[in-house]
């Protein structure tokens, strides 16, 4: 049996502001990857996904089968007129992780699988990123954080790592009705700034 040593993956960098030219933040990298990678990724999706529709956080909608964003637009809307209708103020604070899915440093997200995934899948998954490489004309190298934008399973993977801000917020008060998640970004509604920095 042949030992697969590397997988080559290819860097496609999707501009954003088509068909101006743009900005270096107005493109999103895209890592092209093996029929094989997807295949072995295809391994895990089934239970990510489930993960995600029945054990993720409850405000949680981002990649969430049978969800959409106007879920959490409608829930923010109806949450900021029902303290309007009590006559209080209302804050709000909008959080945009920019480039998130290339800051997951990949100890984290093992450790936050654990009670998600079996030993042996993580391993898997071990295995897929430790073999890696993304490859963008003559240049390669070989990532040490960041889930793959183009992946399978790389947004239940990055939902599953980010939930923890959410289950922090809750843990310090929130209730559900002032807790919004969107994926990468989040709306945190009538929120005590002092816990964030605390």
């Amino acid at each position: 049996m042949r030992f697969i040593k590397q997988f080559l993956t290819r860097l496609v960098l999707l501009n954003k502001k088509f068909p101006n030219i743009p900005l270096p933040d107005q493109i999103r990298p895209i890592v092209i990857s093996s029929p094989v990678v997807k295949i072995l990724e295809s391994r895990l999706a089934s239970k990510l996904q489930d993960y995600l529709k029945n054990k993720l956080h409850r405000s949680q909608i981002g990649f969430v089968e049978g969800m959409d964003v106007y879920v959490n637009i409608w829930r923010a809307l109806k949450r900021i007129q029902d303290l309007r209708d009590k006559r209080k103020y209302v804050y709000c604070l909008f959080l945009d992780f920019k480039s998130a899915y290339n800051t997951v440093p990949h100890c984290k997200l093992y450790e936050k699988l654990q009670h998600v995934l079996r030993s042996d899948e993580i391993d898997l998954l071990k295995a897929i990123y430790s073999r890696m490489w993304i490859t963008l004309g003559k240049e390669r190298f070989q990532p040490n954080v960041g889930v793959a934008q183009g992946s399978v399973i790389s947004p239940a993977l990055f939902d599953i790592y980010a939930a923890s801000l959410l289950e922090k917020m809750e843990a310090h008060g929130w209730g559900i009705d002032d807790l919004l998640g969107f994926a990468d970004d989040h709306l945190f509604i009538n929120l005590n700034l002092g816990v964030l920095f605390h």
